[in-house]
């Protein structure tokens, strides 16, 4: 039939048992749909479900969270009333701002369950095929949309100290929080719960060209892309996490846009690579700023003020011989990555040498040379 080449649908079911949650169903639908030779539509729907593990459960540890305290003078307007109906003087200052904080399992949490959706296309266009600058070009595009139910994480907990007394320092909120002596905080417990909800969508892109087979070799390119349009957590009071697109905020952060372009060389048994890796620009709040003396970017640290995390490009290249020394089967690599040695941007409110490890590569440059043999 006309713009109907193939069409395709699936569907699952799944039903659970548990002997400390009961049980639970959930479902799958899925549609591929080929209209024309160059052309696939996609979509699925599914439900998620995750029973809290043992470690959630029943575990305990402690860190040493880095904590702002909201009463340190000279504190926010929003935060003064609270802070004095404690006892704190309006020249206070918290003498450590790394606090030891219990965390880890709570045996009365909940599965987490979740809705998902997405919907994507893939054009594989035949105008691009088997001519003399291209053997083969695919573009494709997905978009995504996540919400997780009752979410099973540790809430954030400066947001929970600045919440507590952003109103009366008192109530559930602050649960967590206690004063000893001079008005310094006590150690804080900051147990895992069923958060609330979690919500992400955002978009997946990719492009990959294949070239002919020249004398000389063949290339092949490659662009991957997500561009992450939400994040919102929400805990089951209310409370809006500071974690959100954009944000630098515990040490983590969710960049607007990550992206990989890889350039690719073969010949026979050897291969070259190139690739480049783009994390966008975040934002962190000076407020959130623990050593003022050290807060660069962050003159006045006010809870309005933002320092900028910039644009980071990574380069790493590598050569590879398969089938090297003359034995099948054995891969001979060396590489490179960060090979123009790029600094991570300095984090101001992070407390780890004052940039971001999980969202960055770590300083200078890594060098590698690999070996693996397959039977």
């Amino acid at each position: 039939l006309p713009w109907w080449k193939t069409f395709s649908t699936d569907f699952a079911i799944r039903r659970s048992q548990y002997s400390t949650f009961g049980a639970a169903t959930t479902g799958k639908a899925g549609f591929r749909w080929q209209p024309i030779d160059d052309l696939v539509l996609r979509g699925t729907f599914s439900q998620g479900f995750r029973a809290p593990n043992l470690g959630e459960l029943y575990g305990l540890t402690q860190f040493g969270a880095t904590l702002v305290d909201p009463c340190n003078a000279p504190a926010a307007s929003q935060y003064t009333a609270a802070c004095a109906a404690q006892g704190l003087p309006s020249t206070f200052q918290q003498a450590n701002s790394q606090i030891t904080t219990f965390t880890g399992g709570n045996r009365n949490l909940q599965p987490e369950k979740s809705d998902n959706y997405s919907l994507g296309a893939v054009y594989s266009p035949a105008w691009a095929d088997n001519l003399s600058w291209s053997s083969k070009v695919d573009f494709e595009v997905d978009y995504f949309h996540y919400k997780v139910k009752k979410a099973i994480q540790a809430p954030d907990i400066q947001q929970l100290l600045n919440a507590c007394y952003n109103g009366t320092a008192n109530g559930a909120v602050c649960s967590g929080f206690t004063r000893g002596q001079g008005g310094q905080l006590n150690p804080p417990t900051d147990f895992l719960s069923n958060l609330g909800t979690i919500t992400t969508n955002g978009f997946d892109l990719k492009a990959n060209w294949v070239g002919p087979m020249w004398s000389w070799g063949q290339l092949n390119a490659g662009l991957q892309a997500t561009h992450t349009i939400g994040y919102k957590a929400v805990d089951t009071d209310g409370n809006v996490a500071q974690r959100t697109v954009g944000i630098e905020v515990d040490d983590s952060a969710i960049p607007k846009w990550q992206s990989n372009l890889q350039l690719g060389w073969k010949q026979g048994d050897w291969s070259a690579g190139w690739n480049v890796r783009y994390v966008s620009a975040v934002r962190e709040f000076c407020g959130n700023v623990a050593n003022t003396a050290v807060a660069t970017g962050c003159p006045q640290v006010a809870a309005g003020e933002t320092h900028t995390l910039g644009s980071t490009f990574y380069n790493d290249v590598q050569v590879a011989w398969n089938h090297s020394l003359g034995i099948q089967g054995l891969k001979l690599s060396a590489g490179v990555n960060n090979l123009f040695d790029k600094d991570p941007p300095v984090c101001v409110t992070c407390s780890l040498n004052g940039y971001d490890a999980g969202t960055y590569d770590l300083p200078f440059r890594f060098w590698y040379v690999s070996a693996d043999f397959r039977f």
